[in-house]
């Protein structure tokens, strides 16, 4: 059996990617915020600029290979098939 061991820098990456995924799944809530539509406006850009920019920096550490794998692991396109499937074997 010989699995790859993820190092400290990969650790990082994944980090930053779910960090990203995070801010991204929280902007919609920036509504809800007891602020003026100026500074709603401005948290979400920053939110969002910042979601955007962890994801990258975070696909360029891990690398092209386990980019690709991860988006085979995590496809909505997948999800919903198998979804689907599931319910007509019912």
């Amino acid at each position: 059996m010989n699995k790859k061991k993820i190092t400290r820098l990969q650790k990082v990456g994944l980090g930053m990617i779910l960090l990203s995924c995070i801010l991204y799944v929280l902007l919609p809530f920036n509504m809800c915020l007891p602020f003026s539509a100026c500074i709603i406006t401005g948290v979400s850009a920053i939110m969002w600029g910042s979601s955007e920019i962890l994801f990258y920096a975070g696909g360029a550490i891990l690398g092209k290979n386990f980019m690709d794998a991860l988006k085979k692991k995590v496809s909505l396109k997948r999800f919903l098939c198998n979804h689907i499937h599931k319910k007509e074997k019912k």
